[in-house]
């Protein structure tokens, strides 16, 4: 049975120890480690997480690093992970923490009521073609208010 790259230990005393990072990572209520190398890309960090998590190759994904003060921080970039492992280095951090949440894609559906009650709400402020029966949006939406707004105006 051939081991997973992640399921691979350091050579300790080795040469290449040194540009090993060991990664503890939390998805779900699973705890893996791996080890990665210092200079890898984030599109491979990607790859060993599908893997580890046994996410699809579609299966969007968010990753979050703990920083010194036990801060989640999202790494979405190359740029971010460079940092993350910088600031790791130099705090003399013995592992990585990265947690993994599953990104759900939302879909906002809204019902024919709601887009009608939207619609009656965003009319202009006096309808363009006929003014039978349309009132000005002030008085539909706040019709006490207005009602004393006219009064004042008509006592002055």
């Amino acid at each position: 049975m051939q081991k997973m790259p992640s399921q691979i230990l350091p050579d300790v005393g080795g040469e290449g120890a040194n540009n090993e990072i060991k990664v503890k990572t939390f998805y779900n209520t699973e705890i893996m480690i791996s080890y990665i190398q210092e200079n890898i890309t984030y599109e491979e960090l990607c790859d060993e997480i599908r893997k580890n998590c046994r996410f699809a190759v579609d299966q969007p994904f968010t990753i979050k690093w703990i920083d010194e003060e036990n801060d989640p921080c999202t790494l979405s970039t190359q740029m971010e992970l460079d940092e993350a492992i910088r600031l790791h280095e130099l705090n003399h951090n013995p592992e990585l923490v990265i947690h993994v949440f599953l990104t759900v894609e939302s879909k906002c559906v809204v019902s024919s009521e709601t887009q009608k009650e939207l619609k009656r709400r965003t009319i202009p402020e006096t309808h363009p073609k006929s003014t039978i029966g349309c009132l000005p949006l002030k008085q539909k939406l706040y019709p006490k208010r207005e009602k004393k707004r006219l009064k004042k105006k008509k006592m002055k």
